[in-house]
């Protein structure tokens, strides 16, 4: 296991540092992402309650890991070289999987594929999108009141 975390693992931290920054930065902002700091406790605990079936079964790595470990680094590309942080972070789903299923295989992925999910929920929206929704919402508000 060291050396697929020296291999794999902390590679992909390092790779994505910025991002990560950037995610805790966005979250101590205290807006709309102030539940972020949660979420790292809650995939901790889902994994801690998940481990005895993890175990169970027999890690089998997979190749076809390298398509979603490519998909996710192309999108990191891409936000950084448009410098879009929010998808250079959002790639942190496609590239986590892939990884996991270059190392561990598709069955453990499809176990702690929910985990990897709650990235989405973690990943900061541009504030562009965020406020344009909120305003529609607000719209949406005040034409019920007014109906």
């Amino acid at each position: 296991m060291r050396r697929l975390f020296l291999a794999f693992y902390l590679p992909l931290l390092i790779a994505y540092g910025d991002s990560l920054q950037w995610i805790w930065d966005r979250w101590m902002q205290g807006e709309y992402y102030s539940h972020g700091p949660l979420l790292p406790f809650v995939a901790a605990f889902v994994i801690y309650g998940l481990r005895n079936r993890l175990l169970a079964i027999p890690a089998a790595p997979d190749l076809r890991g390298w398509w979603l470990l490519g998909t996710g680094l192309v999108l990191r590309a891409c936000g950084a070289a448009q410098m879009v942080d929010s998808l250079s972070a959002a790639s942190l789903m496609f590239t986590v999987s892939g990884v996991v299923m270059l190392t561990l295989g598709v069955q453990r992925l499809k176990t702690v594929f929910p985990v990897i999910m709650l990235l989405l929920f973690a990943t900061p929206m541009p504030m562009g999108f965020t406020g344009r929704i909120a305003f529609e919402l607000k719209e949406v508000a005040v034409d019920g009141a007014v109906t």
